[in-house]
């Protein structure tokens, strides 16, 4: 049960941070210029993205990403090195998987849009 409120405080505390880094990127408007929207447009191709949804979209992941990786990394109970390395694979197979999930999805519906 422990494990599960460091998940939901950690989740809440990194989802509120990116968000008021998104509203001053949105405010400014930087959001074009994230590295997150050139991955998914390069990898998967994508002419049209809308910033606002796409990017509160991201926060989750990215949330969830790196609440998830603390959470299990706190769980185990070896050496510090060994979390970290752990940490580290974990980090690099959720960015891969959820980001490659999202671009799929938007390329569907992008394709799906110009079918029509």
């Amino acid at each position: 049960m422990e494990n599960l409120y460091l998940f939901l405080i950690s989740f809440t505390f990194i989802f509120i941070i990116y968000l008021i880094v998104f509203l001053i990127k949105m405010k400014k408007r930087k959001l074009s210029k994230m590295k997150e929207f050139d991955l998914l447009k390069s990898k998967f191709k994508l002419k049209h993205i809308n910033y606002k949804k796409v990017g509160l979209i991201l926060i989750l992941i990215n949330s969830f990403i790196i609440s998830l990786t603390g959470t299990i990394c706190s769980m185990i109970d070896l050496s510090i090195p060994w979390q970290l390395c752990i940490g580290f694979v974990l980090l690099m197979m959720l960015i891969y998987s959820l980001y490659y999930i999202l671009g799929s999805i938007l390329f569907k519906l992008e394709n799906k849009k110009g079918d029509n």
